[in-house]
């Protein structure tokens, strides 16, 4: 099932819909998310900053309206009363802040903290300009930084897919590392996929099938980093070589903008060197080697650009074994 499990949305998409939350945009996909029953995931550095947003929109909202008062004084009738400025500009920020929860409320929301994080990575990503930091404006990159790495400990330890919704390319960049994230730039396009999302998925799955040889090749380079083992112990390997990969099955899990999650299954061909040591021949006991090629099993997951337009394999972005080891079975002609 492509429908992703649960739902990050980044604060810049809040602030794209200028916090409408009657609007079609937000309120459509509130509805989406209603009938599928998916997860909002609310990591806390980013429910700070949409609170902290909806009360500098008051903020700005109560200095516009006390500018148009000056410009048209009749407007001053509007004015509550009783209250001074202080009090009615309180009033605007507990009704912007009343109107953020009761959108979150639609939502089987889920709060995220800081349980678990790994202040180490997050450190070592700062060191490397690894995205989402890499631009300026760090002390905006931190909290997205917080963010991405709390959702992604959150799709790893429940294993399930999340839907990162955001329009920095930061948060994109940050997304492409992991299989279990897909991400969006327009909410509008998640809410497309919730409301039609089995059109998508064979849509995908049609282009991955007819255009395998990238993904094939992403699997032999996963599968040539691994090591080789073979079930006898008599049998050593002391050199593999992958030769290729044939995708025997895909499954959409996942779907982004322009791209698509999916587990596999593969067979991996590798070229083998097996050393082993034979007792009591007719040339005493000696020393053999011998090259065999065999068929090894692989899955695990992939993540994809694909162009639905023309139907084709874009880029692999990613691609994830499951086994961290490979075994061989086959035994030598030789052996004795």
């Amino acid at each position: 099932m492509a429908i992703p499990d649960a739902i990050f949305v980044d604060t810049n998409i809040f602030d794209r819909q200028h916090y409408n939350f009657q609007g079609s945009a937000l309120t459509s996909f509130a509805q989406a998310c209603q009938a599928h029953g998916v997860t909002l995931l609310l990591p806390d550095p980013v429910l700070r900053e949409l609170k902290r947003h909806v009360r500098d929109r008051a903020v700005e909202a109560h200095e516009s309206v006390n500018k148009a008062r000056r410009t048209a004084p009749f407007l001053q009738a509007l004015r509550q009363e009783g209250k001074s400025s202080r009090e009615e500009l309180t009033h605007y920020g507990s009704m912007a802040t009343a109107a953020l929860h009761a959108y979150l409320r639609q939502f089987k929301a889920l709060e995220l903290g800081y349980d678990g994080l790994d202040l180490k990575q997050l450190m070592d990503w700062y060191d490397a300009q690894t995205a989402p930091f890499g631009g300026a404006g760090k002390r905006k990159e931190f909290p997205d930084a917080f963010a991405i790495a709390m959702v992604e400990t959150f799709a790893k330890n429940n294993v399930m897919y999340v839907a990162v919704v955001s329009d920095d390319r930061g948060v994109k960049s940050a997304c492409d590392r992991y299989t279990k994230l897909s991400h969006f730039s327009e909410l509008t396009a998640l809410t497309e996929l919730l409301v039609n999302d089995q059109e998508q998925v064979a849509a995908y799955k049609a282009a991955i099938e007819s255009d395998p040889k990238e993904l094939e090749s992403q699997i032999a380079a996963a599968a040539a980093e691994r090591s080789f083992y073979h079930h006898n112990r008599e049998y050593s390997i002391a050199s593999s070589k992958v030769l290729e990969a044939r995708i025997l099955s895909t499954r959409v899990v996942a779907i982004g903008n322009d791209e698509c999650t999916v587990t596999f299954a593969a067979e991996v061909d590798a070229e083998h060197e097996l050393h082993w040591h034979e007792e009591e021949t007719e040339e005493g006991d000696i020393d053999c080697d011998e090259e065999l090629v065999e068929s090894s099993p692989v899955t695990g997951l992939a993540k994809l650009q694909v162009d639905r337009a023309d139907g084709h394999v874009k880029s692999v972005v990613t691609v994830e074994l499951d086994q961290s080891v490979l075994r061989v079975t086959e035994t030598p002609r030789r052996y004795l």
